[in-house]
């Protein structure tokens, strides 16, 4: 999961430069004001007038004589926020990759039917030969040069692509489970997937922009699209052992009585407090797999 966490972590840091640098700063820093940072950074007494800064509720940035950055830099702050976006869509992607290809085995071993999409997968002759030359266990052979390589290109945040994933596990109907499992209305996990994804091919392939323009976008809608496509696993989890897809666990409670990794009604997934695990990812796949 460290590529996930990094993915993460990039999209929470440009949430925060974008938060913590916009210029809240009407007017140019007063001359007793330049005067004073200039005697404090040595610069030369005949260019301090070039002297300018930056001021939020969070920094004091001063923008020294030949910089690179002018204050209108700081008046705009939403390409950063797009990338934050892009971040996190790709955080989701990494993590519905590794969920499948650590659970495709067990799957695969279960008495459960394979799915269409499962049977779907092509394998060339050359990745035949290879399994058939290179491993002792097939299975492996078939998870390591085929499905990986399926899920690596196909793992997304659209519906069709989160269902294609579940379904390679044998979970069907995920999105009514998980509008269940929010207590939302029935079909609002599917549109706000969709939602979030439009925005991000949007950003991603046309900078973002609709008619004429770029499409508004603020620190809040970002950070509540970004934080919602995080991938779900319960940050209280005590499971101690593995349980089995087919094994119907008991329901365990947190400190304030609701389930552990319960959803916030009001997004799809929660943004993990610590880096997720095979434990927290089995969990997910028992919960949607029986409808919790």
């Amino acid at each position: 999961m460290e590529v996930f966490q990094a993915n993460m972590n990039d999209a929470d840091l440009l949430l925060r430069l974008a938060d913590g640098t916009r210029n809240d700063r009407l007017r140019r820093a007063r001359t007793e004001m330049r005067s004073r940072v200039g005697s404090a950074l040595k610069i030369p007494a005949r260019r301090r007038a070039e002297i300018d800064c930056v001021e939020s509720v969070d920094l004091f940035i001063v923008l020294k004589p030949d910089t690179r950055f002018q204050r209108a830099d700081f008046e705009d702050l939403r390409p950063l926020l797009r990338q934050a976006l892009v971040a996190g869509c790709a955080a989701t992607g990494t993590f519905m990759n590794d969920l499948v290809l650590d659970h495709i085995g067990e799957a695969l071993r279960s008495n459960i039917p394979d799915s269409a999409r499962l049977q779907e997968i092509p394998m060339t002759v050359g990745q035949w030969r290879e399994i058939e030359s290179r491993y002792k266990l097939r299975g492996r052979g078939l998870r390591e040069l085929v499905l990986k390589d399926f899920a690596a290109n196909y793992a997304g945040t659209s519906p069709t692509k989160v269902g294609g994933m579940m379904s390679l596990l044998g979970i069907e109907k995920w999105s009514r489970k998980m509008d269940t499992h929010r207590k939302s209305p029935k079909g609002s996990t599917e549109a706000f997937l969709a939602d979030v994804t439009k925005r991000r091919n949007r950003i991603a392939h046309s900078g973002d922009r609709v008619g004429q323009g770029r499409a508004h976008i603020t620190a809040d809608e970002c950070r509540s699209h970004s934080t919602a496509c995080a991938p779900l696993w319960p940050h209280r989890s005590r499971w101690s052992r593995r349980t089995s897809l087919r094994r119907r666990p008991r329901s365990r409670r947190s400190a304030e009585g609701r389930t552990s990794g319960a959803m916030d009604s009001g997004a799809l997934l929660l943004v993990p407090v610590r880096p997720a695990t095979r434990q927290s990812r089995s969990w997910l796949i028992r919960q949607l797999r029986l409808g919790e």
